[in-house]
């Protein structure tokens, strides 16, 4: 069974060819599951972290990517900030949290902060 990290470049440039809204929020694992959670990144609260934390746990991840839609395809400080409360949350579970990685957004809805 081959598992989304296994094809991570191939993941970010499906992304990058069809762009998701700014805040959306992509976590790419080592199981065969890619989550989209929509406009999460710009609603990061301590209830959505654990809610985060929780589902990574509950499919039994143990490697991970978090990818963020932004313009331009740059992450923005409340972006890196949102990983590190992950990581902290994600801490002695066994998960490892990989650095976060930009994904472009399309032209919409959300603006972000």
């Amino acid at each position: 069974m081959t598992d989304a990290l296994d094809d991570l470049d191939r993941v970010l440039a499906s992304y990058r060819g069809d762009p998701i809204d700014n805040g959306d929020l992509v976590l790419i694992t080592d199981q065969p599951l890619v989550q989209e959670l929509a406009g999460f990144a710009d609603v990061w609260d301590p209830h959505v972290r654990r809610a985060v934390a929780e589902l990574l746990t509950a499919i039994e991840a143990t490697d991970v990517v978090v990818a963020i839609a932004r313009p331009d395809d740059e992450l923005l400080l409340q972006d890196h900030a949102l990983w590190a409360d992950l990581r902290a949350e994600l801490e002695g579970s066994g998960i490892r949290l990989r650095p976060p990685v930009p994904l472009p957004a399309r032209d919409g809805r959300r603006a972000s902060a």
